[in-house]
């Protein structure tokens, strides 16, 4: 009869058992395998379960029965590079195992990290970047038109413009969504959604002014909604009203003053007009 850790041989001897097997018993049979995922030196002469050490990437479970006691594959996020019964550790930070059961744990590479955290199953990409072919694929530049504004593994998100009668505070890139802001006072987009840096046009009768769209001055006028300034009136017209879109004729005529000027509603018809002062 063989002790613990031998095996009786053909020729009559007991000798250590065979690597990857193990016994526990005083007898004369062959010595078992190894649990699963583990595996003995024929040189130790394994005489318990666990002289059966774990392979590199699983670990041990002790809080089983030892009967029971298996070798798992390490969780995702953890590893261990050699044959051990020890626990797997975590992955350091900006390094990463997908798969269970890792040996190694691979660095995040450009435009990814995990942000200082350890035991991490994949990395995240940065800012403006994101996995644009599969949760395996390397970090890439969010494409024109599209932004991705946090450290998450997620996919780009799509760029909009801003809504009618509103301006761009900031422009979509890859790290953040456009900023908008309600057009001033006396101003307005003018029907569009912009995407473009840029003030909104000053309505008409109006002009861009200080950062804000301020009425034309008596004398001038702004017929178009613009940003541009307004502009005197040509000779031989005028306006006395603030915010003027346009300026009437002046004539005399014998002792009387006559401005005549033209107005345009918002029906098709135009209507001539004739003020009459007398003339002093």
């Amino acid at each position: 009869m063989c002790a613990p850790g031998l095996q009786y041989s053909a020729a009559g001897a007991c000798g250590a058992c065979p690597a990857d097997t193990f016994q526990t018993l005083f007898t004369r049979a062959a010595c078992p395998r190894c649990r699963n995922n583990s595996r003995s030196r024929e040189q130790d002469a394994a005489d318990a379960l666990l002289d059966c050490l774990c392979d590199a990437g699983f670990d041990d479970h002790p809080h089983r029965a030892d009967a029971a006691r298996e070798c798992a594959p390490c969780a995702t996020g953890l590893y261990k590079p050699a044959v051990s019964n020890e626990a797997c550790g975590a992955c350091a930070p900006d390094s990463y195992a997908f798969d269970a059961g890792a040996e190694l744990c691979a660095a995040c590479g450009a435009a990814a990290s995990t942000h200082g955290l350890a035991g991490q199953a994949l990395c995240d990409c940065v800012v403006g970047f994101a996995r644009r072919g599969g949760l395996r694929s390397e970090c890439e530049r969010c494409r024109a038109g599209s932004y991705k504004d946090a450290h998450r593994d997620v996919n780009c998100s799509d760029c909009f413009p801003c809504a009618r009668d509103e301006e761009v505070v900031s422009e979509c890139n890859s790290t953040h969504a456009i900023a908008c802001a309600a057009c001033p006072a006396h101003s307005s987009s003018i029907g569009r959604r912009r995407s473009r840096l840029g003030a909104c046009a000053c309505d008409p009768g109006y002009e861009y002014e200080g950062g804000a769209c301020r009425a034309c001055a008596a004398g001038s006028f702004k017929a178009p909604a613009n940003s541009h300034g307004c502009a005197a009136c040509p000779a031989g017209e005028f306006t006395t009203r603030p915010a003027s879109t346009l300026c009437e004729l002046q004539q005399l005529l014998g002792g009387l003053r006559v401005r005549a000027g033209l107005r345009q509603p918002r029906r098709r018809y135009i209507y001539i007009y004739i003020y009459i002062y007398i003339y002093i």
